[in-house]
């Protein structure tokens, strides 16, 4: 059996989804102004910041 099919027996076996890899989860992370390109940081929250996002197992480890 493959690690992505393991993932998706125990995603349907303890939360009753079918057909699930990984949960996905994002933030955003703040930082100082940049000097360049400010547009590409300004978020709709109203600061600069950078994604982080973040796929896990049913276990909610990284290592899918």
């Amino acid at each position: 059996m493959t690690k992505v099919q393991e993932a998706v027996d125990a995603f349907e076996e303890q939360y009753k989804f079918p057909q699930i890899v990984g949960a996905i989860e994002g933030c955003n992370i703040e930082i100082n102004t940049p000097p360049e390109n400010k547009e590409d940081y300004f978020n709709r929250k109203q600061y600069y910041s950078i994604n982080l996002q973040g796929i896990v197992n049913p276990e909610y480890f990284f290592n899918i």
